[in-house]
């Protein structure tokens, strides 16, 4: 299968990309049988999310048995999620009565949530026998912008119609509205393809390739330049970007040409035929000229669309207006001598390199912040304090704004002289000399970690503000558990609260800790005496937080610990739970600390709430068995004389 394309386990049909929407006729429920349940059963093995809408003669019922007989643990998928069978009422007329904005809407929303879940997309069958005769001009209208729609998105649709209730018109209204049908002909699968739908498909493709590119450059025009007939599309945008009124300008290469500035014209010539003869990318900023004299400034991007022998047939691109864009980067030059004096009394990290982006001098700021000596720093050494996970994707943003001479933003993570690392912002812009060649980068990086750990804190707050909601208590604390250990990149860890009788209870081991423990005695309740003199004992008898970076002694069998954190959950001067990290790959930080306290203060009144309502509960449940096992006669009687409750004693006294 070649890579995109989907399974259909047709063999008629063979693999397909995704986009294809496609019908068949059938005469009865056997022929929708001998397609569709293969169909999906290929969909099930190929990790994509499954919808059958179903309709007589093949009921959802019948569709499940239809498809169990070849999916023998087709239940395991239903309950997993990974397919549905529905009736056409389910989806197509839920509401009532068939609206097509909200159906359309429908398979928007499903393939979104195959995706998240980590799909590879939406596959589908409807079955229309449903359909009325007074429905089938909306549902023709429907078909087509589904049919639009679906070519954009990772979905693959079959629409299955009833042969004997489709007259003449009614065939040609469904192929139209599909790239091709299927239908038995001499006890085979045969595919129905007219001519026109190939022309139809192949404009298709290339509109959707013109808008996935103006897209690229928030729509604001687009062309796509036949390069063997040398007709040229424009976007109805395009032309009030060069200065026409819509309908005069030349839609020919040599009409474009005339408007580029004479300086320029030489430079956008060149790079048209690198990528058309080399198969380089077009990227290119430069000036046009309006009809009236005015000079504008635009950005194109372009690709070369070849034939199947690799020679160059279409340009498809998009252009956009960049004046103000330019008018602030000369603006910018002005002022970069303010700027400078800025960087030195902000002490924020200050910039230059030459014109192809290496630094050629020294940075005072950078080399007192990095520790690196200014031969360390020079061309592109100063990548050498950044954090390993982050170097490679920083020096291919710079090198690719460098080359395409445009401003510069990228996050990554500036080793400190003291080793430990802080989050930068980098921005840089080149400084343009008035021929537009480039003087000299200049840019900034400015510490943004106090911001970032806040978005941190936030996101995990949220998270386990959402566990609190919606989780049971038992599995409350492990899902609490694992979002600090996954942010907290610990190996080790429990989450645990103390009960009625004073013990520490941790629900939340982690399946490593109590795998991997030999402890003849290993457990989830750690009675107050045990506590001892143990890194989390002390966390909860001072209730401080207790942070060691150094190997731990521990009792035999239990596993290696080597660095810890624990921070006990206070909640009115007491410690009512403790959450403990160990094992992560670096030393724990006073960030680390700081984090985890704040989230500790977080998680203490919703704790606490938690457990006084187990508690109550507990009182409540205590006092109704006292009622029902009292050996004693227990009555509750109304004001008029009858009996409204009697335990067991009391009913025997009411017997006797």
């Amino acid at each position: 299968m070649k890579a995109g394309a989907r399974k259909t386990a047709i063999e008629a049909v063979g693999d397909v990309p995704w986009g294809t929407h496609f019908c068949q006729f059938y005469r009865g429920r056997q022929e929708l049988v001998d397609i569709l349940v293969p169909y999906f059963k290929a969909g099930l093995e190929n990790n994509e999310l499954c919808l059958w809408i179903t309709s007589e003669p093949l009921n959802a019922g019948d569709a499940h048995r239809a498809l169990k007989d070849q999916v023998r643990n087709l239940d395991d998928h239903v309950a997993a999620g990974r397919i549905e069978i529905l009736d056409c009422r389910q989806w197509y007329t839920r509401s009532g009565s068939f609206d097509c904005d909200e159906v359309l809407q429908s398979w928007v929303e499903e393939e979104r949530s195959a995706l998240e879940r980590g799909f590879d997309g939406l596959r589908f069958a409807a079955n229309t026998s449903w359909l009325e005769k007074g429905l089938w001009g909306q549902f023709t209208e429907y078909e087509a912008r589904a049919h639009d729609g679906i070519a954009r998105h990772r979905m693959l649709g079959v629409c299955a119609y009833c042969l004997d209730r489709c007259s003449a018109s009614d065939i040609v209204d469904v192929v139209s509205n599909h790239q091709f049908a299927i239908i038995r002909q001499d006890d085979a699968w045969r595919i129905i393809e007219s001519p026109a739908h190939k022309r139809t498909y192949e404009a298709l493709r290339r509109s959707e390739q013109r808008y996935a590119l103006a897209q690229r450059a928030a729509n604001i025009g687009s062309w796509d330049w036949n390069i063997v007939t040398g007709d040229l599309h424009w976007s109805d945008r395009v032309e009030p970007l060069f200065g026409y009124a819509p309908g005069q300008f030349g839609a020919t290469y040599a009409a474009f040409l005339e408007r580029v500035h004479p300086d320029d014209r030489r430079h956008v010539v060149d790079s048209v035929n690198a990528s058309v003869e080399q198969g380089g990318d077009y990227a290119i900023e430069h000036r046009i000229v309006w009809p009236d004299g005015t000079v504008r400034w635009v950005a194109e991007m372009g690709d070369v669309i070849r034939d199947e022998q690799g020679k160059a047939t279409r340009m498809l691109g998009i252009v956009q207006d960049i004046t103000e864009r330019k008018d602030a980067d000369e603006a910018l030059c002005a002022s970069v001598e303010r700027y400078r004096s800025y960087i030195e009394v902000t002490g924020q990290l200050g910039w230059t390199t030459n014109a192809d982006g290496e630094v050629d001098r020294d940075i005072p700021t950078w080399r007192q912040f990095t520790g690196q000596s200014e031969e360390e720093v020079r061309g592109w050494g100063w990548s050498g304090a950044l954090h390993p996970d982050d170097r490679e994707r920083a020096e291919r943003a710079w090198s690719d704004a460098v080359k395409a001479r445009r401003t510069f933003e990228v996050e990554y993570r500036i080793r400190r002289h003291d080793g430990i690392y802080r989050q930068f912002l980098a921005r840089g812009v080149p400084v343009i000399e008035d021929d537009g060649s480039i003087r000299e980068w200049v840019g900034t990086c400015i510490d943004v970690t106090e911001r970032k750990q806040a978005e941190r804190e936030l996101h995990l707050r949220n998270r386990i503000a959402e566990i609190f909601l919606t989780i049971a208590d038992d599995r409350m604390y492990g899902e609490v558990l694992e979002v600090l250990r996954e942010s907290l990149e610990s190996e080790y860890g429990f989450f645990g609260y103390i009960d009625e009788n004073g013990d520490l209870v941790s629900p939340s081991l982690t399946r490593e800790i109590w795998d991997r423990c030999e402890m003849s005695d290993k457990t989830i309740v750690f009675a107050r005496q045990t506590w001892g003199g143990s890194i989390w004992g002390r966390a909860m008898t001072s209730g401080k937080s207790q942070l060691s970076n150094v190997p731990l002694k521990t009792p035999k069998g239990h596993v290696k610990i080597d660095r810890a954190l624990n921070v006990p959950v206070v909640y009115d001067d007491e410690a009512i739970g403790i959450i403990s990290l160990a094992n992560k790959g670096s030393d724990y930080t006073p960030d680390d600390l700081r984090l985890l306290e704040s989230i500790a203060g977080f998680i203490a009144p919703v704790l606490h709430a938690r457990l006084q309502r187990k508690r109550d509960l507990a009182q409540i449940e205590s006092l109704a068995r006292f009622s029902s096992e009292n050996p004693n006669p227990v009555l509750r009687i109304s004001a008029d004389g009858a009996v409204l409750y009697a335990n067991t004693a009391g009913s025997k006294l009411i017997a006797s």
